[in-house]
């Protein structure tokens, strides 16, 4: 392409070494006018990383001339040779930064290589031998001759003689970067390498080439590469080393505690499953035991010691229940209701019981606490029923009817709170009334108690049994001396009462029934 001499200033003002470069080829009048436009252009070219352009002319044989800086360096790849990567990196930075800065002035170099970038001793980079630029609006095309080429850093296009373009820069920086980083390099700054020197489709400029170099430097995802969430993901990782392995430690120790956690929940809910079964089963057997298997074995005679060993295996299940930590108010309602109907085989008044009264307080005390600590009108109802069962123990087993009327009038609040629920429940307080005045002597009031206690359940032969049994046995306490309206006398007498009263005496084998067979006439065995 021509000839480059070092020269020195010889006019004794200063100091000054230059590199004159002596071109060829002889060039026409109108070409000479082309070559001085473009000098004027390429002394413009301020940039730390260009080489600047002093002077130029024709010399007297007619070849043009460029008076250029003269610097001293190595060739960009045997400077990088024993650099790191990243120093790599940052020299081809500085020499794509004067390319790109060359491009906004509108000149292309038009034939990059490694011997057109030099590298001094303190990693200063200069682009050299901008002299067969061409500038990309003038009219008219510089021949290939007169823009020669090297080959290899040529782009296919040059090659096939299309004149000199940014897009021909951006090629030979790429093919340079291959160069100066050699093997080995990761996957981005390949596929940065592979875009910019692609046959097609490579970078739109040199600036989008500095621009994904920069995102590498900075471990941001580079355009070159396809973008995944994967992708991101692993560069975030790396620029972000110290955080990300603090991340992962505690990510992996809360993983490890979350399935220990999750492992000892499923251990616990298992076995919270299988204490609610057995939970469940005590509910159910309990039930059982006290509403329907002790109900029948009380209709059997000679049942005693059965109807004993049922109270006993409801009484541990009963314990079990009222006690559990776990257990809910509907649990807890039916711990006490099971309770008070224990309470009543045990001791119950006019009844067939186990003779138990002292088991019967203590299970009805319970109940009592346990339904009082409860909210709403179930418990306020089984709360009554307690009372009620406590006022006859208390009266017909203890033979304190004082204590009886105590515990039966605090029942009576309860009794107005709760009979719209269960009407019965009135009848039951008026017939335990009946039973604790008879106690305490008022028979007046017991008769009144009673009657009006078979009155709410409409008629005495449309009562159940015990109020009736009751009812007869209330009249028979009465003394002759009492109330001439009430006699013994007129409430046993009559084929009419005479034929109810069998009735009630046959239909119930217990004890408080036996005297009634004789009275009416019947067998005392069934």
């Amino acid at each position: 392409m021509g000839e480059v001499w070092l020269s020195r200033r010889d006019d004794g003002l200063y100091e000054q070494l230059v590199a004159i470069k002596l071109i060829r080829v002889a060039l026409s009048a109108r070409a000479l006018d082309a070559f001085a436009a473009e000098r004027r252009i390429l002394a413009q070219l301020e940039h730390p990383n260009i080489a600047r352009l002093i002077d130029g002319g024709v010399a007297p044989d007619g070849r043009p001339y460029l008076v250029m800086e003269y610097f001293e360096g190595q060739p960009i790849d045997a400077a990088a040779a024993t650099m790191p990567v990243d120093a790599k990196v940052k020299l081809l930075l500085k020499a794509a930064d004067a390319v790109q800065f060359a491009h906004s002035r509108r000149v292309v170099h038009a034939d990059i290589k490694p011997s057109n970038l030099l590298v001094d001793a303190q990693g200063r980079v200069k682009l050299l031998d901008f002299g067969i630029a061409r500038l990309l609006d003038r009219e008219g095309e510089t021949s290939r001759a007169a823009a020669p080429m090297t080959p290899g850093f040529a782009s296919p296009e040059r090659q096939s003689g299309a004149p000199p373009s940014v897009s021909d820069d951006v090629f030979a920086l790429g093919v340079v970067l291959r160069l100066v980083l050699g093997a080995g390099v990761d996957a981005d700054l390949q596929a940065i390498v592979a875009k910019a020197s692609a046959q097609e489709a490579r970078y739109a400029s040199v600036g989008a080439l500095i621009a994904d170099l920069e995102r590498w430097r900075d471990r941001l995802p580079v355009s070159a590469q396809r973008d995944t969430l994967f992708y991101r993901a692993r560069k975030f990782v790396q620029r972000h080393r110290a955080g990300a392995v603090v991340t992962l430690a505690a990510f992996l120790a809360v993983s490890a505690a979350g399935l220990v956690a999750q492992r000892n929940y499923l251990v616990a809910a298992r076995e919270r499953a299988e204490a609610q079964h057995r939970f469940d089963d005590a509910r159910g057997i309990a039930r059982y035991l006290l509403f329907e298997h002790m109900d029948r074995l009380e209709r059997l005679p000679n049942s005693l010691k059965d109807r004993a060993e049922v109270a006993n295996v409801a009484q541990h299940y009963l314990d079990r229940l009222s006690s559990a930590e776990r257990a809910g108010p509907d649990v807890r309602l039916e711990a006490a209701t099971g309770l008070w109907r224990l309470a009543q085989h045990q001791g119950g008044f006019n009844r067939p019981n186990l003779h138990l009264p002292a088991a019967a307080e203590t299970n009805l005390q319970r109940a009592e606490l346990i339904a009082a600590d409860l909210t709403g009108a179930p418990a306020r109802l089984l709360l009554a029923n307690i009372r009620i069962e406590r006022a006859l123990i208390a009266a017909s087993l203890d033979g304190d009817a004082g204590r009886a009327r105590e515990i039966l009038d605090s029942a009576k609040p309860l009794i107005a709170a709760t009979a719209q629920r269960d009407p019965a429940i009135r009848s039951r307080w008026l017939l335990a009334d009946a039973a604790v005045s008879i106690w305490r002597g008022d028979y007046a009031r017991a008769l009144a108690a009673t009657a009006d206690g078979l009155r709410l359940r409409r008629r005495a032969r449309r009562a159940p049994p015990r109020c009736r049994r009751r009812h007869c046995w209330t009249c028979a306490r009465k003394p002759p001396s009492t109330a001439a309206s009430w006699t013994w006398r007129k409430a046993c007498t009559g084929a009419r009462w005479r034929c109810w009263r069998r009735r009630i005496v046959a239909g119930r084998i217990s004890s408080c029934s036996i005297g009634w067979r004789g009275r009416a006439g019947i067998s005392a065995r069934p």
